[in-house]
């Protein structure tokens, strides 16, 4: 939603405030808060947070819940680059003690300008992995994996927090160490491909059979309104792509085809 009149901007304003006043006076997490209670236009509320300057410990919770959740590409596409930059350092997350004045931070993806994106991790495995199974649309487009430097001082955004939208999708693995640099030293494609492959590869293999147990025990494997069919089928889809895809064929074991065939056919009970 787009605020175009100083009166519909003022009335949003006042929904984010009272918002903000509700969460903070609550003593639940903001995930379990935004579950239990009614469900209000988060899009909106961090634009309005933002221009109030005002609860930057619920923006950290409301933009977390955004960056994790089907609002992403949305509210990507709905704010410019630098705006979202400004709300995502207004909110000031907090950064581990323990972290060095320079990082090195990994981005793996499937796209034409991969150094363009927001999403980078901490973990090199992680990001690998984030590239072999970001052949969303199919197009079989080659996964790449950058390397960065960045100072501390430039990561706008730490994500290793508990969200609804995390527990929605069952995406806790993928989520940790997440980072948004709004500045980097240098950046460089990691060529060795024969070393980062196989490591992705390892944490899809860890994560799908840690799904597949679940589903074969008759499980949950999701914790609210997706349901476990859902979850199911998305990891259907992603291990069928894997096998078929041609940039990670030299890479896969027989061992990975048999666990997608698990995969899909539990899936398919699961979806009835």
């Amino acid at each position: 939603m787009i605020i175009t009149t100083r009166e519909e901007r003022q009335a949003q304003l006042w929904q984010a405030k009272d918002f903000a006043k509700r969460v903070e006076a609550s003593s639940l997490p903001v995930y379990e808060f935004l579950r239990r209670f009614e469900p209000v236009d988060l899009f909106t509320v961090a634009l309005a947070l933002h221009e109030s300057k005002r609860f930057p410990k619920v923006q950290q919770a409301v933009l977390t819940e955004l960056w994790h959740g089907g609002w992403k590409f949305a509210f990507k596409k709905a704010v410019s680059r630098k705006l979202l930059r400004e709300m995502f350092r207004y909110a000031r997350f907090r950064l581990p003690k323990e972290m060095p004045k320079k990082v090195t931070i990994w981005r793996g993806v499937r796209a034409p300008d991969p150094e363009l994106g927001f999403s980078w991790f901490l973990s090199r495995d992680i990001a690998a992995y984030r590239a072999i199974v970001a052949d969303w649309e199919g197009r079989g487009e080659k996964p790449v994996l950058l390397k960065a430097e960045v100072l501390r001082s430039n990561l706008v955004y730490y994500g290793d927090a508990l969200t609804l939208n995390a527990l929605r999708h069952a995406c806790r693995a993928n989520t940790n160490q997440q980072v948004i640099p709004d500045a980097v030293i240098s950046i460089s494609t990691d060529e060795n491909r024969d070393e980062w492959i196989p490591a992705g590869l390892r944490v899809w293999r860890g994560h799908d059979r840690g799904v597949v147990s679940r589903m074969a025990r008759g499980l949950p494997v999701a914790h609210s309104a997706v349901g476990s069919a859902a979850v199911a089928r998305v990891h259907r889809e992603i291990g069928e792509r894997i096998v078929r895809d041609e940039h990670l064929r030299p890479y896969l074991l027989d061992t990975d085809r048999a666990l997608v065939g698990v995969t899909c056919l539990l899936a398919t009970f699961i979806a009835g």
